[in-house]
């Protein structure tokens, strides 16, 4: 598995959009992953798939940690 990352803090847009804090970005086999926290206070993940659609769950999780180690889970078909 070919795994490339990128860990970096953005500040939220102070716009109208709902704001989010991205915290994790990785391409995993053709998939991008991507652990954000919410506004809600818990952390979160989405998967871009090869042709741009966007997948994941309202499940929710306390730690970056848990949310990209399901979010990789989720990538690798351990779903």
């Amino acid at each position: 598995m070919r795994q490339r990352t990128a860990r970096r803090r953005h500040r939220p847009y102070n716009g109208r959009m709902n704001q989010l804090q991205i915290e994790y970005i990785c391409a995993i086999n053709s998939y991008i992953l991507l652990v954000f926290y919410t506004p809600g206070k818990c952390w979160q993940f989405r998967v871009i798939g090869p042709d741009a659609s966007v997948y994941g769950s309202q499940q929710i999780f306390y730690t970056c940690e848990a949310a990209r180690e399901a979010g990789i889970s989720w990538v690798n078909g351990d779903k």
